[in-house]
């Protein structure tokens, strides 16, 4: 699995015309809705509506809901932005991760600029599971997966 990951990103990240062509729409349809990790990692998106996909990281901790991040997918054209505003992270300020690649089953968002994470992807495992993986381009070190089921 590690070695399958390792090429899909080689292979993506050259951000070649065909990957950034691609049609995103299914994948942001398939983003829509609620998910959870079974830990008490939650993420939930909007639909897309007026070129802007709204969505929010948060997790419950003895009954309480606790937001961490909200997130956001704007649509500028044929590209696509990820934005993350992190509770008490950057100052308060949103980070931008462009759109870099995309296939049938994959989203990347990629800032080679920012400290941690430089890289952000969606894998879409069937039409209820998802797994987001949070990496460093840098240190391979700073890593980390969150695997997430669709509630109904």
């Amino acid at each position: 699995m590690l070695l399958s990951f390792l090429l899909f990103l080689f292979g993506c990240s050259t951000g070649s015309e065909s990957s950034k062509s691609m049609d995103i729409s299914n994948l942001l349809e398939q983003l829509e809705g609620k998910w959870e990790d079974g830990a008490g990692y939650n993420e939930n998106w909007s639909g897309m509506k007026n070129d802007t996909m709204l969505g929010e990281g948060f997790v419950i901790e003895n009954g309480e809901l606790r937001l961490i991040e909200k997130l956001r997918i704007i649509n500028r054209g044929q590209e696509f932005v990820y934005q993350a505003t992190v509770q008490g992270q950057n100052d308060g300020k949103t980070i931008s991760f462009p759109w870099i690649a995309a296939n049938d089953s994959t989203l990347v968002f990629e800032n080679q600029y920012h400290d941690f994470p430089n890289r952000i992807s969606y894998f879409f495992i069937g039409g209820s599971s998802l797994k987001i993986s949070v990496e460093s381009m840098s240190d391979p070190a700073k890593h980390f997966e969150l695997d997430l089921i669709k509630l109904k």
